[in-house]
């Protein structure tokens, strides 16, 4: 499963969120920074010929919060960084992956910054 890898290969990159990366939502007065994520089904490519190809493509959408607007781009910044990561991570094997930033975000919740950035990875094996 992808999201597993993608969360212990963000904490590795920023520490600062560990334990806070969680789906779609964020608790009301949970710690900053943080991170929620959404991901749709993964694609399975296929060959020529109809059959498997062993590579699957993922979209997984983060929203990045903090409670400065300097939090919030350094999280950005190291997240960023991943771009172009190849490797395995958790026994998943990440062929590619690509990070682009989507922008930032206003929040209902003045004191609270939020950025939103699109991981397309794709898989392997």
């Amino acid at each position: 499963m992808i999201q597993p890898a993608i969360i212990a290969l963000i904490t590795s990159h920023v520490p600062e969120v560990s334990g806070r990366i969680t789906p779609i939502v964020r608790g009301d007065g949970e710690p900053l920074p943080a991170i929620t994520f959404q991901s749709g089904s993964g694609k399975k490519d296929r060959t020529l010929d109809a059959k498997p190809s062993g590579i699957e493509r993922h979209i997984i959408d983060l929203d990045v919060w903090g409670a400065t607007y300097s939090d919030v781009k350094d999280i950005e910044k190291k997240i960023l960084l991943l771009d172009g990561f190849m490797g395995t991570v958790d026994g998943v094997e990440i062929g590619y992956l690509r990070a682009e930033l989507t922008g930032d975000d206003l929040d209902a919740e003045p004191e609270i910054q939020t950025t939103s950035i699109t991981l397309n990875i794709t898989t392997t094996g």
